[in-house]
């Protein structure tokens, strides 16, 4: 019995917080706006007669919210980072390798008085990897770029969702 007479208030007062804000003539008096709300009885508010218009309520469309949360979500941020790093990653993953410079220095203990007592050598490398393997790098980098775009298209479309089943869940609420 209390949980239905909290319901029905808090149905009331939601009902009260999104009616549609009628013309206010400055001839309005404050006893007259009284008496328009003192109409409103649990009793009065059966679902049939239902008074709110979701074009003219309180409540912003909903458009308007899915693009406000797709702006400020930082879940959207973080995969939209993610994404960004993984395009730049594609062209990196399919070049040679880096080369190498080696230097090194040998000292040759047998004869000190000689001219060759220090030896010095310098050594540049470069890895060549199997033939394929590089594009195949390049195409696994951009299957990776690929996951992490449907990844951002996944999310944005569960925050649309979550946005919109709320707006309804309030909306029926309301009603």
């Amino acid at each position: 019995m209390k949980l239905n007479l909290i319901f029905r208030l808090f149905a009331i007062s939601v009902t009260l917080l999104l009616l549609p804000l009628e013309s206010s003539n400055a001839s309005d008096t404050p006893k007259e706006t009284a008496a328009s709300f003192d109409t409103l009885k649990p009793d009065s508010l059966k679902p049939e007669e239902s008074t709110i218009d979701p074009q003219n309520s309180f409540a912003p469309p909903v458009e308007e919210l899915v693009s406000e949360a797709l702006e400020k979500s930082p879940a959207i941020n973080a995969v939209k980072d993610r994404f960004a790093e993984s395009k730049e990653l594609i062209l990196p993953a399919s070049v040679l390798p880096d080369p190498m410079l080696e230097f090194t220095l040998e000292e040759n203990v047998s004869s000190l008085s000689s001219p060759n007592f220090i030896k010095g050598e310098m050594m540049l490398k470069q890895e060549f990897p199997f033939p394929g393997k590089r594009s195949a790098l390049g195409k696994s980098a951009g299957a990776e770029s690929e996951m992490e775009f449907s990844n951002l298209v996944y999310t944005n479309r569960m925050i649309t969702k979550d946005v919109r089943s709320i707006y309804a869940g309030m909306l029926l609420t309301a009603n």
